[in-house]
């Protein structure tokens, strides 16, 4: 018979073993930037290509200490944080009514220029990112956020739950800002 002892020891590393592998959380829209959308008007648009000038990979992020981080598809090799941040713009357009079926003009381009995890000296986990905004009438809009979060640990797979939890928030909060600019209608207008 197992003594409580074993047994507590044995619930303890089970738990900080962790639940599985950490996954990226599926977008959700922000009220905010459904708000902002809906005042420009005209607002209808396309979305073109996202391309990623990071050449983000997952080990590149200190991320890989102790485990691996993928995506709600599968590995973290295969993950495409550019098409995750397309997909999240599209969803936000989609939402506000302002995303047109069908490629029209001015259509919405974009380079990820930035994305990267930081870790500070205790339990500080920050994500950058920056993304810039190009649309089909000449205008632009360079856009970057930091995204702090309490990564729960000094190192380990917790790390790595954290960050892959905070990922989503971290792209909701750098669309919004793009959202939100003052510049962004500009990038909605005819040519």
């Amino acid at each position: 018979m197992m003594k409580f002892g074993q047994l507590t020891a044995a619930l303890l590393a089970g738990a900080l073993a962790g639940c599985g592998s950490p996954a990226i959380s599926d977008y959700t829209t922000s009220r905010d930037s459904l708000f902002y959308l809906q005042q420009i008007k005209p607002a209808k648009v396309s979305v073109g290509e996202f391309t990623d000038l990071t050449e983000f990979n997952w080990h590149g992020t200190r991320l890989d200490i102790g485990c691996s981080l993928p995506d709600v598809a599968g590995d973290a090799s295969d993950f495409d944080a550019t098409a995750y941040v397309r997909n999240a713009f599209v969803a936000e357009l989609m939402a506000s009514g302002s995303l047109s079926p069908d490629p029209i003009e001015p259509q919405i381009r974009a380079e990820l220029t930035r994305l990267s995890f930081g870790k500070g000296l205790l339990f500080d986990g920050v994500w950058t990112a920056e993304i810039l905004l190009k649309s089909s009438n000449g205008n632009q809009l360079l856009t970057s956020a930091q995204y702090g979060f309490d990564t729960g640990a000094l190192l380990g797979p917790t790390i790595c739950h954290r960050a892959a939890e905070n990922f989503e928030p971290a792209v909701r909060m750098l669309l919004e800002k793009a959202i939100q600019s003052p510049e962004f209608p500009a990038l909605m207008q005819g040519s």
